[in-house]
């Protein structure tokens, strides 16, 4: 090999080594930016928001109820089924009432035993307008109205009990809004107001019926399991403990 050979395989030994070296520096200058940031601090990763669970929220209102949470816990896990068969029960009543969604509302006359099904999160104006004619007349003939197919008088309402349901307002009233509802449901939240908003304009004279109406879990999930919580903390806490949580729970979202 002449000199001037050896000296070029030199060279390009060199400049190989010269690269290596460039190539590793490169190297360790992306990854300390992608892992610690420019200028050797690490990134600040946003962490996802923790979801309560239907157990959280539910434990979160026993607890401003003050009943035992031990007890309410025991409660939900439901031994027996016989809440799960009470809720089950009241929605296949209320699909033969004529409820097809939530919310569904029935603007009922008791002396007359029949209602008006008023479908979804109605304004108060709509309910007043059915208040105020079966508390007139209570076998007032609804008027069909062609543009809200939904509007329909209902007969198979199943008569409203003390023992079994949770009624807030005058017990003794002639007119009953008997709301079979979902926890989950955005628009039962929406209605909630508007039904407190009714029982203080008409005090004394109309009562309202809460009634269960879970939809399938493929659509609400935490419905049955709420329903349930609700059962378990009137059958801790009565009647008012049992408002309380439903007013909680629907004001939560």
């Amino acid at each position: 090999m002449s000199q001037k050979e050896g000296q070029n395989v030199w060279f390009g030994v060199a400049m190989f080594l010269a690269g290596l070296v460039v190539g590793v520096i490169i190297m360790t200058v992306v990854a300390n930016t992608t892992f610690t940031g420019i200028g050797g601090k690490r990134p600040t990763v946003p962490t996802e928001p923790q979801v309560a669970t239907a157990t959280d929220k539910m434990l979160a209102v026993i607890k401003t109820i003050g009943l035992s949470e031990d007890a309410f816990t025991a409660c939900t896990k439901d031994e027996g089924g016989a809440i799960v068969q009470k809720i089950n029960q009241t929605e296949a009543d209320g699909q033969k009432a004529g409820i097809r969604g939530t919310p569904g509302n029935i603007v009922y006359s008791v002396k007359a035993k029949k209602g008006r099904i008023v479908s979804g999160a109605r304004p108060a104006e709509m309910f007043k307008v059915h208040i105020d004619a079966l508390l007139k007349n209570p076998n007032a003939k609804l008027v069909p109205d062609p543009k809200d197919e939904s509007l329909v008088e209902t007969t198979t309402v199943p008569p409203i009990d003390p023992a079994t349901d949770y009624i807030r307002g005058n017990r003794d009233a002639d007119i009953a809004i008997i709301e079979y509802s979902d926890y989950q449901c955005p628009y039962c939240m929406r209605v909630h107001p508007t039904m407190q908003q009714l029982l203080q304009e008409y005090d004394g004279k109309i009562m309202w019926v809460f009634r269960h109406y879970p939809l399938p879990p493929n659509m609400h999930p935490d419905a049955m399991p709420l329903a349930i919580g609700a059962e378990c903390a009137g059958k801790l806490g009565g009647n008012d403990a049992f408002w309380q949580y439903t007013d909680a729970i629907m004001s939560q979202n």
